[in-house]
C-alpha cells in the first residue's frame, strides 16, 4: 500500500529524501507515458491490421468474382466457336446464335461496367521515367571515324572489310578483286 504524501509532510523530510522522492516520481511519470504510448501503438497497429484482413477479404471477393466472369465468358466463346467451326450436327441455328450473341454483348458489357466502377477509386499512376538509349547529360561524347569506303559495296562482308580498312593508302588486292567480281 502506498501512502501519498502532502506538500507540509514533503517539505519536512531532509533535502537528499525530497530529491529521492522526486526523481522516483519522474521515473514514474515516464514509464506511465511510455505504457500510454505503447497502447497506442498497439491499439494502431491492431487497426491497421484488421483494415488489411479487409482488404484482403476484398480483394479475395474480387478475385472469386473475375473467375466467375471469367469462366462464363471462356464458355461463352467456346459456345460460339463451335457454333461458328462445329461440325454441322453440333452448329446452332440463327436464333440460338444470336441469344448466344446477346449473352455475349451482356457479359461483356457487366464486365466493362464493373471495372469501370471498380477503377474509378484509383488514381493514374504517371508513366515510368526510363532513359532508353540516351547517355545521361554529364557523360563526355566521343565521336570516331573508323574509315571512308572509297567505293560502294553491296554486300555486309564487303562493308565490314572496308570499315576496318585503313582510309589512306591502296586496299589489298584480294579485296578489290572480290569486291569487282561481285558488282
Amino acid at each position: 500500500m502506498t501512502e501519498t504524501l502532502t506538500a507540509a509532510e514533503l517539505a519536512e523530510l531532509p533535502p537528499r529524501v525530497r530529491a529521492v522522492l522526486t526523481a522516483q516520481a519522474g521515473l514514474i511519470a515516464a514509464r506511465e507515458h511510455k505504457a500510454a504510448a505503447a497502447e497506442q501503438k498497439a491499439a494502431a497497429a491492431e487497426e491497421k491490421a484488421a483494415a488489411a484482413e479487409e482488404n484482403a477479404a476484398a480483394i479475395g471477393e474480387q478475385i472469386g468474382e473475375l473467375k466467375a466472369l471469367n469462366q462464363r465468358l471462356e464458355h461463352l466463346v467456346k459456345e460460339l466457336r463451335r457454333a461458328l467451326y462445329g461440325k454441322k450436327s453440333e452448329r446452332l441455328d440463327p436464333d440460338q446464335l444470336d441469344l448466344l450473341l446477346e449473352d455475349l454483348e451482356t457479359a461483356v458489357a457487366k464486365a466493362e461496367t464493373e471495372s469501370e466502377v471498380r477503377g474509378r477509386g484509383r488514381t493514374a499512376r504517371a508513366p515510368a521515367q526510363r532513359n532508353i538509349g540516351r547517355l545521361p547529360d554529364h557523360l563526355e561524347r566521343i565521336e570516331r571515324v573508323i574509315g571512308n569506303c572509297q567505293h560502294s559495296c553491296r554486300l555486309d562482308s564487303f562493308y565490314a572489310a572496308c570499315a576496318l580498312r585503313p582510309a589512306s593508302g591502296p586496299p589489298p588486292p584480294a579485296f578489290w578483286e572480290s569486291a569487282s567480281s561481285a558488282h
